[in-house]
Parts: structure tokens; C-alpha cells; sequence
């Protein structure tokens, strides 16, 4: 993070807010207002009014009439408080871990990134597979996770593996619900695994 020249980072996740509302932190200012300055001459700076000596928004983004998109966010700082958007964070983050170590003891479930925050990546890879069926096994699997009902995960590529991307952001994911997901993943897999054998 520190050698990063922008952060971003939506706040209809772990901030508790509805979408179309996103945070950007930017190292050097001067370079982002500079890629989107716009100065036409009914948006000059005269040295007084309305513009003067103010935070242009027309120079920050490539929306010149916006609403008041922050507000929300500063009501949700106001109303919950850093501490407790913190502590959910950290919550989200350790259950990533935990759903990780998890599901990475079942056979045939391999972990595919290293889980920095509060994303697991992980897919199942049964002995003999070459990496096509994987992929299209994994890719079956997600589909049937969602249609059960049993979660809502998305799917990615890692260095060309299809992979079940659980990415954990509410603040009302309890352990519950994530051994129950932990616990359907291999019935369901070993099903598509056993079609796909059968089909030579």
C-alpha cells in the first residue's frame, strides 16, 4: 500500500452504503487534477465568486455536474464511527482467513492466492483433471453453488485457473453461515466430478 500512487475503494461495501459511491486517495493531487483539468471559459477561476479559492470537482473527475455523492459517506462515518466500520473490517478479514483454512483441509480444495484481506480464492482440482476440465469443472461448480442457494461467491481467472472467488464484505456474515457454505462445497463438486468422469 505504501508504494501505491492511488488507493480505491467502495464504500457500499465496508462502509454499509447503497452503490454508485466509491473513495479514491491519490499520492500526488496535482497529477489527478492535472488528467482531468477542464477550464472552458464559464468555469474559470476570476479570483472571486462562486469558483474562487475553492476544491474545483470539475478538475477531479470526467463528471462536471454531480450530487453530493460524499454526503453519504460522511453520514455513515458520523452515524457508525471509525472504530466500529474498523471492527467489522477486521471481522470480514479474519473470516476470510478462517474460511480459507477451512475449506483448504477437504480434498481436492486448493487455496489459488494467498488471502491478504477478505477475499478467499480457492477451487477444487480432482487427481487426473487436466487444467482445461478444472476450469470448466470449476465454473459448473460456481453456477450450482449459486442456484442451490447454498451462497453467492463469483468466479475469476489466477494465472489462467478458473477459480470460486469468496469475497466476505457484511457485516452480518456470521462463522454459521460460512461452515454451512465450507460444508456443501464438496457434495456438489464430487457430483459435477463423477458426470464428468462418466463422460469420459
Amino acid at each position: 500500500m505504501e508504494r501505491a500512487d492511488s488507493l480505491a475503494f467502495d464504500l457500499h461495501k465496508w462502509g454499509f452504503l447503497p452503490f454508485e459511491i466509491a473513495c479514491v486517495l491519490v499520492r500526488d493531487a496535482e497529477a489527478q487534477r492535472a488528467a482531468f483539468s477542464l477550464t472552458p471559459s464559464y468555469l474559470r477561476d476570476e479570483g472571486r465568486g462562486v469558483i474562487a479559492g475553492g476544491l474545483t470537482f470539475a478538475d477531479r473527475g470526467p463528471e462536471l455536474t454531480r450530487g453530493f455523492k460524499a454526503l453519504k459517506a460522511w453520514m455513515s462515518f458520523k452515524a457508525h464511527g471509525v472504530d466500529a466500520i474498523g471492527a467489522i473490517i477486521e471481522q470480514n478479514v479474519m473470516q476470510a482467513r478462517a474460511f480459507a483454512e477451512r475449506i483448504a483441509r477437504v480434498p481436492s480444495i486448493e487455496i489459488s492466492a494467498p488471502v491478504a484481506l477478505s477475499i478467499a480464492c480457492w477451487r477444487w482440482v480432482p487427481a487426473g483433471f487436466t487444467g482445461e476440465q478444472c476450469n470448466a469443472l470449476n465454473r459448473e461448480l460456481l453456477l450450482r453453488i449459486q442456484e442451490s442457494g447454498l451462497a453467492v461467491p463469483s468466479g475469476s481467472m489466477v494465472q489462467g485457473r478458473y477459480v470460486i472467488r469468496t469475497c466476505i464484505t457484511n457485516h452480518r456474515t456470521r462463522w454459521q453461515d460460512l461452515e454451512r457454505f465450507a460444508d456443501g462445497i464438496a457434495p456438489l463438486a464430487r457430483g459435477i466430478e463423477a458426470d464428468m468422469r462418466a463422460e469420459g
